[in-house]
């Protein structure tokens, strides 16, 4: 039996992570090519249990023509991190919204709210990922999956960055863009081809990437010092 999705517990409520309905429809009705691997409820390849745990979901799609839906307003209970490789696409977070190029890298907080399209979808291929670091109430100090192997140094100082800045939207650079790639062709190569150690470096490879893009790009007013 699947573990119920995991929820997040304010003074005002509960909250409930997305429910990836749109992307299903669209999935079944040949609007996109989907390509993902799971440990939930997203839609993709299941993963084993103890394979990689923290990894909500990894994956790519292709949307080849303009779409006629767009995601709706949802929240993840991880970090996500995704690049629109190429296209364009409507992006919108904690109500702010943005136009995203080919190029763009979007990073959103454990359950910050969210969308892509406004409304819809446009053409492009866009990458993803989610990692969870048990995050489930307000506060809570974030947690890395143990297979994460930037030192405690680097861990701090992306999540100090990621839990202060306010800034959702960077841009991408070859080394970054490389490492998607990477994790994309891990991902369309399982479960044959054992590529799972590879996921695993390349994952790495990207969150590195993604700190050193970071920190080339951020003004000194962007953030706080990083923490956490």
């Amino acid at each position: 039996m699947p573990r119920p999705p995991p929820t997040f517990t304010t003074a005002q409520g509960v909250l409930h992570v997305d429910t990836t309905l749109p992307q299903r429809r669209a999935m079944a009705e040949g609007k996109i090519q989907l390509r993902a691997l799971t440990h939930g409820h997203y839609p993709g390849e299941r993963l084993p249990p103890l394979v990689l745990p923290g990894l909500s979901t990894v994956g790519h799609l292709d949307a080849r023509a303009q779409q006629d839906w767009g995601l709706e307003p949802h929240r993840n209970e991880g970090i996500e991190i995704a690049l629109l490789e190429t296209g364009r696409m409507g992006f919108t977070v904690d109500g702010r919204e943005c136009q995203l190029a080919g190029g763009d890298v979007t990073i959103t907080r454990p359950w910050q709210l969210h969308c892509l399209g406004t409304p819809h979808l446009g053409v492009g291929r866009l990458h993803w990922l989610i990692l969870d670091v048990g995050v489930r109430r307000a506060h809570q100090r974030w947690t890395w999956p143990a297979w994460i192997m930037l030192s405690g140094a680097e861990k701090r100082e992306l999540a100090g960055i990621l839990r202060r800045t306010e800034r959702p939207v960077w841009k991408s650079t070859p080394d970054l863009n490389h490492a998607f790639r990477e994790v994309a062709g891990c991902v369309d190569l399982y479960p044959t081809g054992r590529p799972l150690t590879r996921l695993a470096l390349h994952v790495n490879h990207l969150l590195l990437s993604l700190l050193e893009a970071i920190r080339d790009q951020r003004d000194d007013c962007d953030t706080a010092p990083p923490g956490g």
